[in-house]
């Protein structure tokens, strides 16, 4: 699980409280955890994707700690916050290196996007991904909730349970909010029209 793996919840935490403080050694010893959890979500992102997707684990996870660790970006308060914020940065690099390759397509045999499984399932189709990242926004905009846990589903590769630790929620919670938000996604996907 991804969430096991993590450095303890207290050490990030204080090194985050260090760093808000103006201490620079804290972001010298926070770093190499930042970029270990980065790549572990990374891969449980595109671990299905190997073979379909153009982006390697490794590129999601720098275009990815770009993003956080630009300007003004360092406001993480715990380990919980740090991953759904890193969830929405890999979303963004996704919906931008999906738009990048349907701009170089433009058109042609698109299938039917299913959600059963992951986010694999969208990334064959780049205009798959831009139809599953409107519909998150359009899920977000009624419900927050049920868009993060969308994110952290697709975007970040968690199971319900470390879903459920992330969001501070019950599993069962999560599961009945997932499926929820999977049909949701589903039925609204299906009924926008292909460009």
């Amino acid at each position: 699980m991804i969430l096991e793996a993590m450095p303890d919840l207290s050490q990030t935490t204080i090194l985050l409280r260090r760093l808000r403080a103006g201490d620079s050694s804290a972001g010298e010893q926070l770093t190499p955890i930042v970029f270990q959890e980065l790549n572990r979500l990374a891969h449980a992102v595109m671990l299905d994707e190997r073979k379909m997707h153009t982006l390697a684990p490794t590129e999601l996870m720098h275009e990815a700690w770009i993003r956080l660790m630009g300007p003004g970006n360092l406001d993480w308060q715990d380990r919980a916050h740090f991953i759904r914020i890193a969830a929405h940065a890999m979303r963004q690099v996704l919906v931008d290196h999906a738009r990048a390759k349907k701009a170089q397509k433009r058109g042609g045999g698109s299938r039917p996007l299913s959600l059963d499984s992951s986010f694999a399932a969208a990334a064959a189709d780049p205009g798959h991904v831009l139809d599953l990242h409107e519909a998150i926004g359009d899920l977000s905009r009624e419900d927050a909730v049920l868009g993060q846990i969308v994110e952290l589903r697709f975007f970040a590769g968690l199971t319900l349970e470390e879903t459920a630790r992330v969001m501070n929620l019950t599993t069962q919670q999560v599961y009945r909010s997932w499926v929820f938000a999977r049909g949701w996604l589903q039925r609204r996907i299906d009924s926008t029209p292909r460009t």
